[in-house]
């Protein structure tokens, strides 16, 4: 009797643990760096392969245009205002001709509505990451991010300077601000500098920009953003900085021979000689094109004629370049489609301004945007000679009244739309919303990206996440991941030009075989070359701060940042993965408990 309970105990045993093994279990992957350079190593490689392309040389300069909140919707109205005011009804945005167009997916990794942090860290990182992570994966924790290596992801900007290549980029926010800071710093978005609340004793944003490595390399800097780098006064005066540190002088004193400079005039009498410059011409984010004084802010794209220009200097390897038309996005964010309209067209300015002064043979140019915005485009058979930032020729059948052809999904013009004022003064007025909030949300839908020169319709058609870009790019200028592949074509291309004296001694039998050999061998390397992606549990998101001074007008020095419960609802909860586990182990200790109260 004894012994059948021992042999029906260990049955019950056995048929736990197989039953225990084969249980599927519920995980959710962490999706940190690596995975996102084994996906998209792989994506680049699939199609590189698919489209059988190859002994394509390197792509010598890249310039990447983001118009920050510039959606469908936003370049769509912009091309409509534009042939407006120039009163020719076929005028087109100048990248509106690229011959490449392709579909970019714009969620983060844990919101399907994306902000710039975490959208830029994807435009520029390649890996997808948390809300108002700047230049960090997953893994971090967001608050001692200097300790946590691990997480840290270098931009494209490291890649490039890594193999040499001259960098630099320009920008009409602060240069300290989410999309520019993705390209040099790790950390949370919010710490722009030491006034910001506590850094957890890591260096804040600007600190890295000015002292750590790929910051300090970095040939051209433009942007605003003084109050950032400078410190307070004691009668309120200068910056926001408590650590006293001036860190324009600190860059003056590692780029001896740069020049720092802070208005339209200094920076048009730079000298021919100089290779860095660092550029801030305003307090807080530059002014609306607008509303800029032309003879102390510079535009644009006279910005970007000058950084092109210092970055060709005694340049024989290359350059990478990155221009934000930044207060597209502050624009929407007021609901004041006047400006996000006009900044647009100053973004497309640049465009046409770098196409004008690069050689397209040797350069690689990018247009796409980290985000959409809550604008809406809308009528009922609208006049085309209807101004698109005043009323629609119809009013509403509900309440009689007329309406705008762009309006919000949300923002404040839901309390501050004045009707007489939209009617009358387009550049002032602030366009109704349906939504009542202090500051208008971002588009959640996918944006177009654009690109010319060097390999653009080959790597950039089809629709893809944004971490694929700088991949693709990194593919063109063989940096990163994929320098190998100039040197494997330089190879392949030395061994094609010496083949046909050995094939001419070759029977066609042997030939063939070889050919048949040597396809074998390529299939077998492709296959062990295939990354596999990594899978592990995933953490729960971090909840997160959001930074709602972004409009100098309406900044405060003693604003303090608290945690927001805008993503708190993203946090993963892990013990319902487990359950099915702990129940097994539970059952598994039972029988064991049982056999081993069995007396012999």
């Amino acid at each position: 009797m004894r012994l059948a309970v021992i042999y029906r105990e260990l049955f019950l045993l056995l048929l736990t643990l197989a039953t225990c093994r084969n249980a599927p279990t519920t995980k959710t992957n962490i999706h940190d760096k690596s995975y996102w350079y084994d996906k998209n190593y792989k994506l680049i490689n699939d199609r590189m392969g698919y489209l059988q392309v190859n002994h394509l040389p390197r792509v010598k300069n890249v310039v990447i245009f983001i118009g920050d909140g510039m959606g469908t919707s936003t370049i769509t109205a912009s091309r409509v205002y534009k042939r407006q005011i120039s009163q020719n009804p076929n005028a087109r945005l100048t990248f509106d001709d690229f011959p490449a167009t392709a579909i970019v997916q714009t969620d983060i990794e844990n919101s399907q509505i994306p902000e710039s942090a975490a959208s830029s860290t994807a435009l520029f990182c390649g890996v997808k990451t948390n809300y108002e992570y700047l230049g960090i994966d997953v893994t971090s924790t967001g608050k001692k991010v200097c300790e946590e290596k691990n997480s840290h992801t270098p931009s494209i900007i490291s890649w490039a300077q890594e193999k040499n290549l001259k960098t630099g980029f320009v920008t009409t926010t602060r240069v300290t601000h989410a999309t520019p800071a993705s390209l040099y710093a790790h950390s949370r978005r919010h710490m722009e500098d030491d006034s910001k609340g506590d850094t957890h004793g890591c260096k804040d944003v600007a600190r890295q920009l000015i002292e750590n490595k790929t910051g300090k390399n970095l040939n051209v800097i433009m942007g605003g953003g003084m109050m950032t780098l400078i410190k307070r006064e004691e009668d309120g005066s200068g910056g926001r900085r408590k650590d006293g540190k001036n860190l324009t002088a600190e860059w003056l004193l590692h780029h001896p021979n740069g020049e720092f400079v802070t208005n339209r005039d200094e920076m048009m009498n730079i000298s021919h000689k100089t290779e860095h410059v660092l550029g801030i011409f305003a307090r807080s984010h530059m002014e609306f094109n607008a509303d800029r004084n032309k003879k102390i802010e510079p535009s644009l794209a006279e910005m970007t004629l000058t950084a092109i220009e210092i970055l060709k200097r005694k340049n024989q390897r290359g350059f990478l370049l990155v221009v934000e038309g930044g207060k597209i996005d502050l624009a929407h964010h007021q609901n004041q489609a006047y400006r996000a309209l006009d900044d647009t067209l100053a973004f497309d300015e640049a465009i046409k301004v770098a196409m004008k002064n690069l050689d397209l043979s040797q350069t690689l140019i990018i247009v796409t945007s980290d985000h959409s915005s809550a604008m809406s485009y809308s009528g009922f058979a609208t006049p085309k000679n209807q101004s698109i930032l005043g009323m629609d020729i119809y009013i509403s059948n509900i309440d009689q009244k007329p309406y705008q052809i762009l309006t919000y999904s949300s923002g404040i013009g839901y309390q501050n739309y004045t009707e007489e004022i939209a009617m009358k003064d387009f550049k002032n007025a602030i366009h109704k919303s349906t939504v009542p909030t202090t500051w208008s949300n971002h588009g959640g839908e996918d944006v177009p990206l654009y690109a010319i020169g060097p390999m653009s319709t080959l790597l950039f058609s089809g629709t893809f996440d944004q971490t694929y870009m700088p991949h693709a790019i990194a593919y063109a200028m063989c940096i990163f991941k994929y320098e190998s592949r100039c040197q494997r074509q330089s190879n392949e291309i030395h061994n094609e030009i010496e083949r046909p004296q050995v094939e001419e001694k070759t029977s066609g039998i042997e030939a063939l075989r070889k050919e048949l050999y040597k396809a074998k061998n390529e299939n077998q390397t492709v296959k062990i070359e295939e990354q596999t992606e990594i899978e592990n549990i995933t953490i729960s998101t971090t909840e997160s701060n959001y930074d709602e001074n972004l409009n100098n007008d309406t900044f405060s020095d003693s604003l303090v940042f608290e945690s927001s419960d805008l993503v708190s609802n993203l946090t993963t909860n892990d013990n319902e993965n487990s359950s099915s586990n702990v129940f097994c182990n539970s059952f598994v200790v039972v029988i064991l408990v049982t056999l081993l109260s069995i007396k012999f």
